[in-house]
């Protein structure tokens, strides 16, 4: 007679294999940190650094064991970008610490050594039986995407430039939503109302 067992099959596992599963858990882990593009703080209740990922060390320039047990906000937060203080009662990372909220905050500054870093992140509580035991924030660095709109900015500005001198009009079809675009010296050469 077959034994029969109060587990589905497959689900009732021995110690030393849950331990496995665990270590690999670990590792997976350990590897997504290492490898994620995006700067990762991992910060106790009391907003001290517990760890920060090699994306997070190359970003601000310090190393995660010279940093670990320092507070965040003082190391890289302390200032707006207009040059006034940031008080840490109004940071997005201290707030999460204290009501447990997840914060998407898009064009802060984080400074390192003195040094001005655009940034775009979230903080996000982490919990345990309820009670915030610290958060996580995961932070990209923004200059070169702020630098490469600027640039595409310039050139928009150039080329329309450049078309009302020449008296030349452009336009483009967009396939996905069939329909046209007129540049504004396209509007002007045809006698349109702009935007029509």
């Amino acid at each position: 007679m077959p034994h029969t067992s109060p587990h589905p099959q497959g689900l009732q596992q021995k110690p030393h294999d849950a331990k496995s599963r665990l270590q690999q858990v670990d590792n997976l882990h350990t590897l997504l940190l290492q490898h994620m593009v995006q700067g990762v703080f991992c910060v106790e209740a009391d907003g001290r650094v517990r760890f920060i990922n090699p994306a997070a060390e190359n970003i601000i320039g310090y190393a995660s064991d010279s940093v670990a047990g320092t507070k965040l906000h003082p190391l890289i937060h302390h200032h707006y970008r207009n040059g006034n203080e940031y008080p840490e009662c109004e940071c997005p990372l201290y707030l999460t610490l204290k009501d447990g909220k997840t914060r998407h905050i898009n064009d802060e500054l984080f400074c390192a050594d003195g040094t001005p870093i655009d940034v775009d992140y979230v903080v996000a509580a982490i919990k345990a039986d309820d009670k915030i035991t610290g958060a996580i924030v995961l932070f990209n660095d923004t200059a070169l995407a702020r630098k490469q709109q600027a640039l595409l900015e310039q050139r928009e500005l150039s080329l329309a430039q450049a078309q009302s001198l020449a008296q030349l009009g452009s336009w483009r079809f967009d396939v996905e939503q069939q329909s046209l675009e007129y540049s504004d010296e396209c509007y002007r050469i045809l006698g349109w109302p702009s935007g029509t």
